[in-house]
């Protein structure tokens, strides 16, 4: 039962296999760590609710039109970390910045990443057909016209565009979402930015 003492975060016991996280305690060579934990968790949140949305068992209105939106939020998120991953990563390796610093600037449109990224790919990584970059492209572009500051999938309402307006202004259009097809091109465009990544981390190591 919740009650006055009750806390979220105690320490855990590094006896118990398994029974804790850790949060800052790895954080690699190059202060890699924390970054590569976070998207790996986007990632996999955005596949496992992605899973349980797409299950036909036991379904409803309900579960999928709110869980839509966490899953929407996660593979947002996943790709806004894994450039500013694959920017950090290719700029250690042009030692336009050390292991000490951030590498990317505060930035939430997936698109100004994107084309800051573009640069390097071009420069460092002839093997990637232009296809496959169109093709990401094409789905930053998609995702950047519903969302480009990370609100859209978090709020219902757009409260900058509310102000002494007498109709809510929602943050999404009223749409909708082909299921399969949603996680086919999520699953593919998860594949394609770890492609990528991968790449300029290898890059950078080697």
């Amino acid at each position: 039962m919740l009650n006055t003492d009750s806390r979220l975060f105690l320490n855990g016991c590094r006896n118990d296999q398994y029974s804790y996280s850790s949060i800052n305690h790895t954080k690699g060579y190059s202060n890699e760590m924390s970054l590569l934990f976070l998207v790996e968790g986007y990632k996999t949140s955005t596949l496992l609710l992605l899973e349980n949305l797409t299950d036909k068992k036991d379904t409803n209105w309900l579960k999928i039109d709110s869980q839509i939106y966490p899953v929407l939020f996660n593979f947002r998120h996943f790709i806004e970390l894994i450039l500013k991953d694959t920017i950090r990563y290719y700029k250690l390796f042009h030692r336009e910045i050390n292991t000490y610093q951030i590498g990317f600037e505060k930035e939430h449109s997936l698109l100004t990443l994107w084309k800051t990224l573009l640069p390097y790919l071009i420069q460092n990584t002839t093997s990637i057909p232009c296809e496959v970059l169109n093709a990401i492209e094409n789905i930053i572009e998609e995702v950047e016209s519903l969302d480009r500051n990370s609100f859209s999938f978090r709020y219902p309402f757009n409260t900058a565009d509310n102000r002494n307006k007498k109709e809510i202004v929602y943050s999404m259009p009223s749409m909708t979402i082909n299921l399969t097809n949603l996680s086919t091109t999520i699953k593919e465009a998860i594949s394609a930015l770890e492609g990528l990544n991968y790449k300029a981390a290898a890059l950078y190591d080697n």
